[in-house]
């Protein structure tokens, strides 16, 4: 029985070897078997094509139904099917390599489009949101404090600390013939605890269906863009290099300009499109004066005008003009906000007796204003400078009051940035202005000559931590001289005692 058992267990093993004999190829069949490079190869496409797979899996699709209306009353109305794409994916750059372009300083240019959060048919939408926290270190001497009924000199050393955070947040559509957008102060300085409407706009930049798509049209929009709404007016360059609340990328330092004029009104712009060709660009606005609406008797509407010229690649010189009369209506209601006040507020918390905006200058109170302002931009490789010229009058400061009291100013900044690296880079700024009239304390309904000025010195820098965030440091150091003795307050800071204030901070950014 032993001996039975390994006979069969002799004839198995010897079928089995035969069988993996018969299977093993021979040196004829290896031309049958794929090489490795060829193997490594469809590999590598077939992983390709799973990443493709995979990211066509995480784009949501939602399908709507558009019913077309009738084309007649016999003809029955078309089923189109549509395509929202949901989060389509982004274009996101780091924040290092946000080169800036030709058309930076255009008037369509908006503050945000980085996240596209959809897309149908040929608009696209974005969504961007701008939050920051600051520290600051800040001292200040020559301050006049009140205490009781009288007024003393006080070199307060302010704390050091945090500052409260604020935060915008903008939405854009944008589409080939039209881009719409708005956004929002979350938070500010003004406002810390309460959200704000800020701009509000669409730039029309064709209407094939305008007058039957007629070659009037067609040749007015190849030339002309057309924006309307609530927008900030096109007033001079530096608000393209300014900090707007919770908006500061663009600003390379953390403060703005000593004179900072920045408003949004309800109006239309028409300015010149890129498409025409030309050397000069162009814009003219109508707005309302303010940035809320108004229909009291006597509220004025302002008017602003701005050319700039293209033809020197990384050169830009501009001239802008802004004007309003709103001089016989109420001076407590009716008036413009493009000099005498700041929406946004200002970054030095707590100096000078506080304030939305403290050290800056405010000019009259907004009722009879002209303006005009002269900027010069240069951009050459790691280097930008960027410098600027105005002259701003309020000739009628009390509206409708007894008399004409006037302030006259005038207004100037340099700024220069160089970029060490991708990442890092330093900057500096001078700002100041001269009064060149302001109106009398002991007497609201004259003006007195004037020579004081308040100057302004920025040094700092930036490093980008990562593609949305940015790290900035300044030292700032301001100060007003040569007001006369009790004669003379600039913005509410009794600037005849040759106040001032200086120090540190810190900023980091978010924006996205």
């Amino acid at each position: 029985m032993r001996i039975l058992f390994f006979a069969v267990f002799a004839v198995i093993l010897f079928s089995v070897d035969s069988s993996l004999a018969q299977q093993t190829p021979s040196t004829s069949d290896k031309d049958q078997y794929v090489p490795r490079s060829d193997y490594e190869q469809l590999k590598k496409e077939f992983d390709a094509l799973k990443k493709t797979v995979e990211q066509m899996q995480q784009q949501k699709v939602v399908t709507t139904t558009v019913i077309q209306a009738p084309q007649t009353k016999t003809t029955p109305a078309k089923q189109v099917n549509e395509r929202i794409v949901i989060n389509p994916g982004s274009k996101l750059q780091p924040g290092w390599e946000r080169v800036r372009n030709p058309n930076w300083m255009a008037p369509d240019k908006a503050g945000s489009r980085n996240a596209r959060i959809a897309k149908f048919g040929d608009m696209d939408f974005f969504m961007g949101v701008d939050t920051l926290g600051r520290v600051q270190a800040l001292r200040e001497s020559h301050v006049a404090d009140t205490v009781g009924a009288s007024s003393v000199i006080s070199n307060g050393h302010l704390s050091s600390g945090f500052q409260t955070a604020f935060g915008n947040l903008s939405f854009l559509a944008e589409s080939p013939d039209m881009e719409l957008y708005f956004s929002i102060f979350i938070a500010s300085r003004p406002h810390p605890d309460m959200m704000q409407g800020d701009e509000g706009y669409v730039i029309f930049r064709n209407l094939p269906d305008l007058l039957g798509g007629s070659k009037l049209a067609h040749d007015l929009f190849d030339n002309v863009n057309i924006k309307a709404g609530q927008f900030e007016v096109d007033y001079g360059d530096a608000h393209y290099l300014r900090s707007d609340n919770a908006r500061v990328q663009q600003n390379p330092l953390i403060g703005n300009f000593v004179v900072d004029p920045r408003s949004s009104e309800v109006g239309v712009e028409a300015y010149s499109s890129d498409n025409n060709g030309s050397p000069i660009g162009w814009l003219a606005g109508l707005g309302s004066g303010g940035e809320e609406e108004d229909f009291s008797k006597d509220h004025g509407m302002s008017l602003h005008a701005k050319i700039w010229d293209k033809q020197i690649e990384g050169l830009r010189p501009s001239a802008s003009v802004y004007w309003v009369d709103q001089s016989n209506g109420n001076p407590s209601t009716t008036r413009t906000n493009m000099f005498r006040s700041d929406r946004s507020g200002g970054p030095y918390g707590g100096v000078l007796d506080d304030g939305s905006a403290p050290g800056q200058v405010f000019v009259g109170n907004g009722q009879r204003v002209l303006a005009s302002q002269f900027d010069l931009t240069w951009t050459k490789g790691k280097n930008e400078l960027y410098g600027n010229f105005g002259y701003v009058q309020d000739t009628d400061t009390n509206g409708s009051g007894f008399g004409t009291p006037s302030d006259k100013w005038l207004y100037y900044a340099a700024e220069a940035k160089h970029n060490l690296t991708p990442r890092l880079y330093l900057a500096t700024r001078f700002s100041g202005a001269t009064a060149v009239e302001l109106t009398s304390l002991s007497d609201l309904s004259s003006d007195v000559r004037s020579h004081g000025m308040v100057d302004r010195i920025q040094v700092g820098g930036g490093y980008w931590l990562n593609k949305m965030t940015l790290l900035k440091v300044e030292y700032v150091y301001q100060c007003y001289h040569d007001f006369k003795n009790n004669a003379e307050q600039v913005s509410g800071v009794d600037a005849w005692d040759d106040p001032s204030f200086y120090g540190l901070l810190t900023e980091v950014s978010i924006a996205f």
